[in-house]
């Protein structure tokens, strides 16, 4: 009897021993594995570098592009006379108020006594002016293309009374307005420019002129030699850099406060990227010297970007290993490069996700975050696993399981 209990007592224990070994082994082959550990190989920093441009001896400027804003200033940063360049905001409200779509001509415009009275008083005063006569009609694109380009100070006033009714209206949306657009040191008293007391900085201009350059009809308009309009005829653009190195437009102003001040814009091609260059000169000794000075400045521009490559497709920027020895490279999954202005900061960061295995090769595991200052743009790149991770094998998961 007694050995029979021992016989009985034998086989529990091994019973109990199978069951545990075949519980550890379900445990073991079934618990999940641990994440593969990353560790980043790649860092990318390319601090601010020094810019020179050719900035002129005298007054107060500012250089930037279509979809990067002011680049660069110089010069004094307290408002000055705008001159003619406020007409380029007398069209971008007048448009915000009554828009045109490019090649609309827009509602006729019947000009009245006030509209006369206008004429008169800028001639009087050796202003620029294009004719008008009591009854004339002439469109809204007309008038735009009289104040733009031959830079009529009497249509300013026009376009300002029947958009907003008065010239005092005008003045407080303008105002308003501009503060919308980040002109935040300019102040409008008056819609031509032709007042001292209308001021604004170089930096606030530019970024006028790169509101405007997205607007197509004054694109359109600025960039024209010549147009026709009601009474005066033939009008020619007082701009006359149009065509020569690149320039599309666009303002030029003069007046008693600002003897000379040019807001102009560029097409250039910088490697294979085109790129609009917008710039600001105020405060020059006279309009024709002014306007020179542009050339230089935008060619300095252009020399100061350059083509920036930041990562090649298949470049090692970490290395995935887990518990078992497997391993792959986490390789950048595309080229990225930036046309970059020479005075941005470039800095590039790698954002990993924690990966259970098995994994695929060319698994998107994360990626590349590129950030570049001039614009606070963020870029990315997607990050891909070069070699598969498989699953361990059953005796390493066996051996390994309560390790996992």
């Amino acid at each position: 009897m007694a050995s029979q209990s021992k016989h009985s007592k034998r086989w529990f224990i091994i019973g109990l021993f199978l069951v545990l070994c075949l519980s550890y082994a379900a445990y073991a082959l079934t618990e999940p594995l641990a994440a593969a550990q990353s560790k980043i190989t790649f860092k990318y920093s390319r601090p601010a570098l020094l810019t020179s441009l050719a900035w002129p001896n005298y007054g107060e400027a500012a250089v930037g592009a279509l979809g990067s804003g002011v680049l660069a200033t110089h010069g004094t940063t307290v408002p000055q006379a705008t001159a003619s360049i406020a007409k380029i905001l007398t069209a971008l409200a007048v448009l915000k108020q009554e828009p045109l779509a490019l090649n609309q001509s827009g509602p006729l415009i019947t000009l009245n006594q006030a509209d006369v009275d206008s004429y008169n008083k800028y001639l009087n005063e050796g202003g620029s002016v294009v004719r008008v006569a009591v009854g004339e009609q002439i469109s809204e694109y007309e008038a735009l293309e009289a104040m733009l380009m031959p830079s009529a100070n009497n249509i300013a006033e026009t376009l300002a009374r029947w958009a907003f009714g008065s010239i005092d209206a005008y003045n407080s949306y303008a105002n308003s307005y501009a503060k919308t657009l980040g002109m935040i040191n300019t102040t409008i008293t008056d819609p031509s420019g032709y007042l001292g007391t209308t001021v604004s900085t170089p930096s606030d201009l530019v970024l006028m002129g790169e509101t405007a350059l997205a607007n197509p009809v004054i694109a359109q308009i600025v960039g024209k030699t010549t147009a026709v309009i009601p009474i005066q005829g033939t009008i020619y653009n007082v701009n006359f850099l149009l065509g020569r190195d690149g320039i599309i437009g666009i303002k030029t102003g003069n007046n008693d406060q600002d003897q000379g001040c040019f807001l102009f814009a560029a097409d250039q091609t910088i490697g294979s990227h085109p790129v609009t260059i917008v710039g600001l000169i105020m405060n020059g000794p006279n309009l024709v010297t002014t306007m020179d000075s542009a050339v230089p400045l935008i060619n300095s521009t252009v020399a100061a970007f350059s083509n920036v490559n930041i990562i090649k497709a298949g470049f090692p920027v970490a290395l995935y290993k887990t518990a078992w020895g497997a391993q792959s490279l986490a390789v950048a999954k595309s080229n990225f490069s930036i046309l970059a202005w020479n005075g941005a900061v470039i800095t590039a960061s790698v954002n990993l996700q924690n990966q259970q295995p098995p994994l695929n090769a060319g698994s998107d595991i994360g990626s590349i975050n590129i950030n570049y200052s001039t614009t606070g743009s963020t870029y990315s790149v997607p990050i891909v696993l070069q070699q598969r991770i498989n699953n361990p094998g059953l005796i390493w998961r066996f051996i390994h399981g309560l390790q996992n």
